[in-house]
């Protein structure tokens, strides 16, 4: 997509896309780039309604008056650039997801283009890239079944992480003896954190060929002075706490149960292949109650209010009132965040892994059984009561004789701990 093609009308353009569900907006200078998209649609169209913006006005005008499902930015446009173009998506569309198309920008870009955008796709580019990544964006709002949540998960670019992370981290810099497995160590003690250095690996400042799944192997491809900066960018110094006090919740024991979840995931793992995208998601599947707790804290403590009072689970009193959970909201951010679909699939199903065709003994499942055992371990999380393990899809898989072995290893991991 870097040859060059004449200039092309705007109704050209909108022709392309016209008639699907899927609502996207395109925001370049260059208009040959956007004439390539709109040929590329052409020969084989998406499912997709698409508006083109030739410059960043344009776009700011088209975000102002029309809805949007995904908006696709180039970063370097003269007058308005591209991150202010994400910054007004985020303020007046916040459930839209955001990507950012760009060529030419250098590592050091990352921290800041996190702030504003869900995924970063690097020109030159392929067609089936960008497909997919807008068509998975807009498959992930299906997690969300109301409107609402949708826009509490598009908000979130940074999670808040613990300011201590920062202080540990700048002494073990100072350290000459330190590694990145030291740092590694520390990172996946803070599931915010984990998620944020996760999203940047994975984009494609770094061009890697394959996904990254364990914050031990991000810490060494960033390096330390990277991470910490990671860290302190994402808000180390801001408020780490929920806006006001929550009823029921707390931020320390999540902390725990997810580190606990892990390490439970990872031993239940089937085979190494899968033990690294189970531990990450055991990691981070309490990261839809970090979104909870500090978008709408009010109305999540009448959730656990609700759970509490009558003896459901928390994940129950949301599927009735929302028609999702926060394991679909965990999962929604992750996904937009570009991190491997087994973890994201994980994070999604913890506590309906029946929802997933074909019981198997798969990172999914492993991470249903974790997360509830470890939930068992750790109740002071939110004072709710825990779920329980799915019986009869285990059974469906041949695994009810090992629940008695799971619950030891599990008591076993909680004890370490």
């Amino acid at each position: 997509m870097t040859s060059r093609r004449a200039p092309i009308a705007q109704r050209d353009l909108d022709r392309a896309g016209r008639g699907a569900t899927r609502r996207v907006l395109f925001v370049d200078d260059d208009a040959c780039i956007l004439a390539g998209v709109a040929a590329s649609l052409r020969r084989e169209p998406a499912a997709w309604e698409t508006r083109f913006a030739l410059g960043g006005e344009p776009a700011l005008d088209l975000i102002a008056n029309e809805r949007f499902d995904v908006v696709v930015c180039d970063l370097s446009m003269p007058g308005v650039d591209g991150l202010a173009v994400l910054e007004r998506a985020r303020e007046q569309q916040p459930d839209a997801a955001r990507i950012v198309l760009s060529g030419g920008a250098g590592p050091a870009a990352a921290l800041e283009v996190t702030r504003v955008a869900h995924r970063y796709i690097a020109k030159p580019y392929r067609e089936e890239d960008l497909r997919v990544a807008i068509d998975r964006a807009c498959e992930l709002r299906r997690l969300l079944r109301e409107e609402g949540w949708r826009r509490a998960a598009g908000g979130v670019m940074a999670l808040p992480s613990c300011p201590r992370l920062y202080t540990e981290l700048t002494e073990l810099i100072l350290d000459p003896g330190a590694t990145a497995a030291d740092a590694a160590e520390l990172m996946e003690r803070d599931v915010a954190m984990s998620a944020k250095v996760l999203q940047l690996v994975n984009s494609a400042f770094f061009g890697l060929g394959r996904r990254i799944a364990r914050t031990s192997e991000a810490v060494r491809y960033l390096g330390l002075n990277t991470v910490r900066a990671l860290v302190l960018h994402a808000g180390a110094f801001e408020k780490f706490a929920p806006t006001r006090p929550i009823d029921g919740f707390d931020i320390g024991a999540l902390q725990r149960r997810s580190h606990l979840a892990a390490r439970i995931a990872a031993r239940l793992a089937p085979d190494a292949r899968t033990r690294e995208d189970a531990f990450t998601a055991g990691m981070l599947h309490g990261v839809g109650l970090l979104v909870l707790a500090k978008q709408d804290p009010y109305e999540f403590g009448a959730a656990i209010a609700d759970a509490q009072l009558n003896a459901r689970p928390l994940h129950d009193v949301e599927y009735a009132h929302h028609g999702s959970s926060h394991a679909e909201l965990g999962a929604y951010v992750l996904g937009m965040w570009g991190l491997p679909e087994p973890i994201v699939d994980g994070v999604a199903h913890q506590h309906r892994i029946a929802c997933l065709a074909g019981p198997a003994f798969d990172t999914a499942m492993a991470v249903h059984v974790a997360t509830v055992l470890a939930a068992e371990a750790c109740p002071d999380a939110v004072a709710a009561p825990t779920g329980a393990l799915d019986a009869a899809t285990l059974a469906a898989a041949g695994l009810t004789d090992r629940i008695a072995d799971w619950r030891e290893l599990a008591a076993a991991e909680s004890a370490r701990a």
